[in-house]
């Protein structure tokens, strides 16, 4: 079981207790809150168990210390004058010294904030610095090392296809997809920053390119097959097997979003996206937080029109983990069907044929 990110931080605030000097200052309870995903109040409560320990100090409007120091006003001395300067001089001697390489993406805010224990402003500030200098240089909401010109030459070199079934509409899956969009667009940075670029195409790829793929060796580096069901899936079956038998020390991953149904048929070394599963959790955690503010019924508003890959499935988990938790619980739908449906039974029928909504 998972840990609570109040366990975790608790964690965390223990294992810098056994690095940090002695009047050492911790991150504020704002940024911990925000970096941490908890309540300023949690933070609060934390950090008063370890004062009660002795392991601390919290100094009103100046912070919390590690104890074992004179704190006198509450400055920090571990911490420079100018933060911004000493995280800017450190990147850039970790570019000097090859530690940081140019043409790859500068390690994430959120890294930088627990690192040096500063503000994300603070970070985004040095990063700004490092550009105006000439280190880096921003594309997106990524900093590069490197100029432009250095980082549009180099280019990833390493493919991966992102595949989905005849259809060349990638706004679905990185746009409307009200499930995973962000994670992809997430998925299609990290795999840039390593070198890595995506190539978008339908399944058929993997029927018309099998042979050329095993004679020549060009194979892809991973493949990734979107929203893919029994039927899909099908279609492209032999030709993925054949391929991630034949290819040998090539063989590529192949990652399976799986929509909907028994995905048994998926071929061997093939990692699954179970959208099912994510649907039981999402669904889990709505009906946790609806009981636990006490509610005793609820009406969810649902747009087909206005979403990408979905089934009626996902409401009723809904419906199921709230009799679950509650079993006198009372639960309204209220739908705006994609296909104009004006009478129940015949939305249920669609869905219920198996007819999946892209």
């Amino acid at each position: 079981m998972p840990k609570s990110p109040a366990v975790q931080l608790k964690e965390w605030i223990a294992s810098q207790l056994t690095i940090l000097n002695p009047g050492e200052r911790f991150p504020t309870d704002r940024h911990l809150s925000s970096a941490w995903g908890v309540s300023e109040r949690t933070v609060y409560r934390i950090f008063k168990g370890f004062e009660e320990q002795g392991e601390v100090l919290r100094v009103r409007g100046s912070g919390t210390f590690v104890a074992g120091a004179d704190i006198g006003t509450g400055t920090n001395p571990a911490l420079p004058a100018n933060s911004v300067e000493s995280i800017v001089e450190a990147v850039r001697k970790a570019i000097g010294s090859g530690e940081f390489k140019r043409r790859e993406a500068l390690p994430s805010v959120k890294f930088m904030c627990l690192k040096f224990r500063v503000s994300a402003p603070t970070v985004i500030k040095a990063y700004r610095v490092l550009r105006a200098r000439g280190f880096v240089e921003r594309i997106g909401k990524t900093f590069w090392i490197g100029t432009l010109g250095e980082i549009a030459k180099s280019g990833p070199q390493k493919e991966v296809l992102f595949l989905q079934h005849e259809n060349d509409d990638f706004s679905v899956p990185f746009q409307k997809d009200n499930m995973l969009s962000l994670s992809f667009q997430k998925m299609e940075r990290e795999l840039y920053s390593h070198g890595f670029r995506l190539k978008f195409g339908t399944t058929s790829l993997v029927n018309s390119q099998l042979n050329r793929w095993l004679s020549t060796e060009a194979i892809p580096y991973g493949i990734v097959l979107y929203a893919m069901d029994s039927g899909r899936l099908a279609l492209c079956a032999a030709s993925l097997k054949k391929l991630l038998k034949n290819s040998g020390e090539r063989r590529p991953s192949v990652l399976v979003d799986w929509a909907f149904g028994d995905h048994r048929d998926v071929p061997g070394g093939c990692t699954i996206l179970s959208r099912g599963n994510l649907h039981t959790v999402v669904a889990r955690t709505l009906a946790r937080e609806i009981t636990h503010r006490g509610y005793r019924a609820a009406t969810l508003f649902y747009d087909e029109t206005e979403t990408g890959y979905w089934n009626f499935w996902s409401l009723w988990k809904i419906r199921t983990e709230l009799k679950a938790v509650r079993r006198d619980f009372s639960l309204m739908h209220v739908i705006k069907p994609c296909h104009g449906e004006r009478d129940t039974k015949a939305f249920l029928a669609r869905h219920l044929s198996g007819q999946l909504q892209s």
